[in-house]
């Protein structure tokens, strides 16, 4: 079965998209605010709060949400640059396998 690289492809087009507009830079789950509440912050501005309700049982779930969010906007492009380095490696081992194919007649 041959690997279908379009949904390889969707997803990293999906990812730009998701992108566009965004905060540049690098952010990081900074600071607690003044309600004990996690800060993601791009280099000069603050990105998003991450709220717990004031219910420690989920505390943990927002730290893990703030991590998240910091970690998507370096982790995103990322990712989409590595799916279409393997798209571009895969297709370009197809046209090589082709290639020898034909030359041996197993095309």
């Amino acid at each position: 079965m041959q690997y279908d690289t379009t949904e390889a492809k969707r997803l990293a087009d999906a990812a730009d998209k998701a992108l566009e507009g965004v905060t540049e830079g690098d952010w990081i789950a900074d600071y607690l605010d003044h309600n004990d509440q996690r800060v993601v912050k791009g280099p000069h501005i603050e990105v998003c709060t991450c709220w717990h309700h004031s219910v420690g049982s989920i505390e943990k779930e927002m730290e893990a949400n703030a991590r998240f969010i910091a970690y998507a906007r370096q982790g995103v492009p990322a990712l989409a640059a590595s799916l279409r380095d393997a798209v571009a490696e895969i297709e370009r081992l197809r046209e090589a396998l082709a290639f020898y194919a034909d030359m041996t007649g197993d095309g």
